[in-house]
């Protein structure tokens, strides 16, 4: 929360913010200290200034823009048109967007102020990746918005992440360093070769197994997202989950003989996010129809995940993936302690 005394509560953050900025730069100014300083577009920050709007020596600043309340269901996306109005500023009373243009209206209407270097500092591993199990869907996501950082007026980005993020694979690592490498990359050629290198032979059938587990477990219903006809089609989907699973199984068998050590590893991972995802199509069911027992099976899952966290661990962090979905099954986050 910000102050409301007498003193505050005329002034919006940014304001103030811009205010110590310039005292900051003048402060190292004056000892010839060249230092660059990076600035924060972030919360109630996302709301630029209005009176103190003009930074007295641009060059020794960086714009940050961290949209931690954006959706990644969509990409950023560049309009030709204008963008949205931005929300009124209301002291304590916010609400911060989801939509990924509307966080672009917010840099925009910073960048118009200050157009000076900027990044993008970004979430897309620090949670969102356990709301789609298949880790597919969510890259593409991040593939085009590493594209498009340019086109936003961005010149980087930083990932605020888990370290531990790799069940099932580690495509999201590749396609975010080979895209901020060379944005020309397109996402298949990129994809096509992570697949064959991690899983040889039955790469194809790896990689539409995944594209199909992050389409029949639709992370928009988990992101509180989804259509209607989302949701009335969703049970129905996640049945086919466990069919999917099956349909793997030869290629599973084969791919764990593979003489080539790593990727018999990548098929011993996916032999056991097989037996996990059928757990979260269960569980998922379950919440989504009203099931008495929905919370027992969201526990299976949970358990599941606990009891092969040994296995699990270096790609995993089990305690996170739990505190991230046990609001949507309903189970306190208290409860997951113990």
């Amino acid at each position: 929360n910000n102050c409301e005394c007498p003193l505050c509560k005329d002034s919006r953050p940014a304001d103030l913010y811009v205010r110590m900025l310039n005292e900051l730069d003048a402060k190292l100014t004056a000892k010839g200290i060249d230092t660059r300083i990076v600035f924060l577009v972030y919360v109630d920050l996302l709301w630029p200034p209005v009176t103190d709007t003009e930074l007295n020596n641009p060059d020794r600043f960086v714009l940050m823009f961290a949209p931690i309340t954006r959706s990644y269901s969509t990409p950023f996306a560049v309009s030709s048109g204008a963008p949205p109005e931005l929300p009124p500023y209301e002291r304590n009373k916010l609400e911060f967007p989801k939509d990924p243009g509307s966080n672009l209206a917010f840099l925009k209407a910073w960048q118009d102020l200050f157009p000076c270097e900027g990044f993008d500092f970004d979430y897309h591993f620090m949670w969102d990746h356990h709301r789609d199990p298949g880790q597919y869907g969510m890259v593409e996501v991040l593939h085009q918005d590493l594209q498009r950082l340019c086109d936003i007026g961005l010149d980087g980005f930083i990932s605020c992440q888990n370290q531990r993020v790799f069940f099932p694979t580690g495509l999201g690592m590749t396609v975010m360093g080979r895209t901020l490498w060379n944005k020309e990359a397109t996402f298949e050629e990129i994809a096509e070769d992570y697949f064959e290198s991690a899983f040889g032979e039955g790469a194809a059938e790896a990689r539409a197994y995944l594209a199909s587990v992050s389409e029949l477990i639709n992370p928009r219903l988990i992101r509180d997202e989804a259509s209607d006809a989302e949701r009335v089609a969703a049970p129905f989907k996640l049945t086919k989950v466990r069919d999917l699973v099956s349909e793997l199984k030869p290629a599973v068998e084969r791919g764990l003989t593979d003489s080539n050590p790593a990727r018999a590893a990548s098929w011993r991972y996916l032999e056991l996010h097989g037996e996990f995802v059928c757990l979260f199509a269960d569980a998922m069911s379950a919440k989504l129809t009203g099931a008495e027992d929905a919370v027992t099976r969201a526990w299976t899952m949970f358990n599941w995940a606990r009891e092969h966290e040994m296995d699990l661990q270096p790609l995993l962090d089990v305690f996170e993936f739990q505190l991230t979905l046990a609001p949507f099954f309903g189970i306190p986050r208290s409860e997951l302690v113990g």
